[in-house]
């Protein structure tokens, strides 16, 4: 394996002692080199497997690590994990000696949404005034003031504050962590119990960490905790591969890395196996323009392919139009599947025109950045309803109880609630106990449910069970017209079944749900035959024959929302890394017109920066005389009024509402939606 890598490959795999720090362009092979370090510790006896922790990003590369050590040495190696997944085992292996309870459930968007409502409902009881917040903002803070953040003390952070406090006591009232609970708790830890930080700076005699230039402060804190300064430790990433800032990711932490360890050794791998030569010259004209790097040019190892291409729209359906119509020109000229073809944008809305063009032209596609299969709404309530049947817990019943709906609404609960902390129970004990009036609507749903808890935690029986209950309580018929839910819904019965086969239900019910919840949407597959549409952001990572990146445009790609020098430059590696996505063909496109705030668009500046043949756009609005017998004065129109449009030319008014009309132009344009009295048109007087 080793006299297959490339000479800074092998330097790096070979390097098995102190601080390395590995700069690995895209297509640079990053991974083969990391996995053959892996092998060569093992085969040389440095660690057992035990003694290495290998931290990644995304369930899918810990296993494509995973794959790669076992073909390549035949040993099954488990000690690859995510951050969350690691900060996860970790709370629950030394629970006792850093007191917390260690059968804790991991809780993710969906319950915390939950929760969020639930303690507003609470506080607005309890003030003169209703937190008005919507939940994401909500988390988004909690989020900051679990970062450390402070927090200005206006009125409205004053009120969150509340809030962030009655959103804690509700999880640990129910023994629950959110995702970046795994990483605080873990950190507190390390520092609370320094002990327990040397027990595994002494365990660990190698780690390696992939994807380095997406860690956080927090992440970066746990690693510092169980090093030293001349630990054995190698970081994998690509600064210019730096675009999740908003997630905490920070730049700084790769770029700084020598600073904080010492000796550090140095390798950039810059080979890239994956992209032409007229790809990669272009992506490094684009990512030279970024100040905040490492400077390096990657270099391409293929031969000469095709010269980008450069799309321009009229506007953003004929954009659409255009990028279907080279869709199906790849696909049946040049031979290229649709699975290897991926449409890339910056937000999701800038697809719209496209989903609509390719449905109507019958071409099968896929989005990735939708709901992953374990965020599925019925995916979460089945395993809601599993949760329960093991647990009996107050969280998962109300989380159940009114699938379907059965009547039950927030009074009965109260008084569940109450009659069951009278007693000290949980609502379904008290039930059962007959200590609450079971109501004549839930008679059926009871007598079920206990059938279901009897049965439940045999293992030979599980998904039976689990099917045999949902079905007669209604839920199966629920979903019996949408043929997709039950697909899914019969989908997780049976990786229920796989999973708990010979495997002591009670004892595994906590680690199942905690893999489902830390499951990633990266470790799905385009299927064959269906085109890619997905964001930048969620293309990393991935690879395709041919790429098209669309609505390249100012205030698209840059964002309007990011006018300041490092937000564009994170923009700017956003551009970067879609580009180089690309193995052969490579489509550029943009749209011109106005958008829906009647302002023009125009090419973005990230393309002239490219330096290739394509044309030059003024970044102003364009000036054009008015012609004559044309007047400014354009509000009063009707039907049948000429216009002047300044990028349309001369069209026809044809309806006019409130605030818009259509008006039609020269064939190749067709018919426009305008504002009425909007800057972009004179009309003939």
């Amino acid at each position: 394996m080793i006299n297959s890598l490339n000479e800074n490959q092998k330097e790096a795999a070979l390097k098995t002692e102190g601080p390395v720090r590995i700069i690995a362009g895209p297509g640079s092979g990053k991974t083969r080199t990391l996995t053959a370090k892996i092998a060569n510790i093992l085969e040389k006896g440095l660690a057992t497997q035990e003694e290495i922790l290998v931290i990644t990003f995304t369930n899918k590369a810990a296993g494509e690590i995973k794959e790669r050590i076992q073909k390549q040495i035949g040993v099954d190696f488990n000690s690859v994990f995510t951050y969350h997944g690691w900060s996860a085992w970790f709370l629950r292996k030394e629970a006792n000696r850093i007191s917390i309870n260690p059968d804790y459930k991991i809780i993710d968007a969906t319950d915390q949404k939950q929760i969020v409502k639930e303690s507003q409902l609470e506080l607005s009881e309890e003030m003169e005034e209703m937190i008005d917040v919507k939940w994401r903002d909500a988390i988004s803070k909690f989020t900051e003031i679990n970062f450390g953040k402070q927090l200005t003390q206006n009125h409205y952070e004053q009120l969150i504050g509340k809030l962030y406090e009655r959103y804690t006591s509700k999880k640990k009232e129910i023994n629950a962590f959110d995702f970046d609970d795994l990483l605080i708790k873990v950190k507190e830890a390390l520092v609370s119990y320094p002990e327990v930080a040397e027990i595994y700076k002494n365990k660990y005699k190698y780690i390696l960490v992939d994807e380095f230039q997406d860690t956080n402060k927090v992440q970066y804190e746990i690693l510092r905790r169980i090093t030293d300064k001349n630990s054995n430790i190698t970081v994998v990433g690509d600064p210019d591969q730096n675009i999740y800032s908003w997630r905490g990711a920070d730049i700084d932490i790769i770029l700084n890395f020598d600073k904080d360890y010492d000796n550090v050794k140095n390798i950039i791998l810059k080979k890239n196996y994956r992209s032409t030569p007229q790809i990669l010259d272009a992506s490094n004209n684009l990512i030279n323009n970024n100040e905040h790097r490492i400077s390096f040019d990657i270099e391409s190892v293929n031969s000469e392919g095709p010269q980008i291409k450069i799309l321009e729209g009229y506007n953003r359906q004929n954009e659409a139009y255009k990028i279907v119509d080279e869709i199906v020109r790849l696909n049946a000229i040049n031979s290229i599947k649709m699975e290897e073809i991926a449409v890339i944008f910056r937000s999701s809305f800038v697809s719209r025109e496209l989903e609509t063009t390719l449905i109507s032209r019958n071409i099968p596609y896929k989005l990735i950045g939708g709901f992953k299969f374990f965020e599925r709404k019925e995916v979460r309530e089945v395993l809601s309803f599993l949760h329960f049947l093991v647990k009996k817990d107050d969280f998962s019943f109300k989380k159940i109880i009114n699938i379907p709906a059965k009547g039950v609404g927030p009074s009965t609960i109260a008084k569940f609630e109450k009659v069951a902390a009278e007693n000290g129970c949980f609502i379904w004990e008290a039930m059962e106990a007959e200590l609450i009036k079971t109501p004549s609507r839930l008679i059926e749903f009871v007598e079920h449910t206990r059938f279901a808890i009897e049965n439940i935690e045999d293992p030979a029986q599980i998904s039976d069970v689990l099917l045999d209950y949902l079905d007669k309580i209604g839920y199966i018929k629920y979903y019996s017209e949408d043929e997709d839910r039950i697909e899914n819904i019969r989908g997780i019965i049976k990786q229920i079944k796989i999973h708990f086969k010979n495997k002591n239900v009670r004892d595994e019910i906590t680690n199942f749900l905690n893999n489902a919840a830390l499951s990633s949407s990266s470790d799905e597959k385009t299927e064959i035959g269906q085109l890619t549409l997905i964001t930048g952001h969620a293309s990393k990572g991935m690879e395709y024959k041919a790429v098209i990146v669309m609505g390249v445009n100012e205030g698209v790609l840059p964002s309007s929302k990011q006018n300041t020098k490092k937000g564009i430059e994170e923009e700017r590696r956003l551009f970067y890394v879609a580009m180089t996505r690309a193995k052969v063909h490579l489509i550029i496109s943009y749209a011109l017109g106005y958008n829906f705030s009647g302002i023009q668009n125009f090419p973005s500046r990230f393309i002239k920066e490219l330096d290739i043949t394509w044309k030059e756009y003024n970044y102003v609005d364009t000036i054009v005389e008015m012609p004559e017998g044309f007047t400014s004065d354009n509000k009063d129109i009707i039907p049948g009024d000429v216009i002047y449009h300044k990028s349309f030319g001369e069209g026809t008014v044809l309806i006019v509402d409130s605030s818009s009309f259509k008006a039609s132009f020269k064939p190749s344009i067709g018919i426009k939606d305008l504002l009425i009295g909007h800057s972009s048109y004179y009309l003939k007087k």
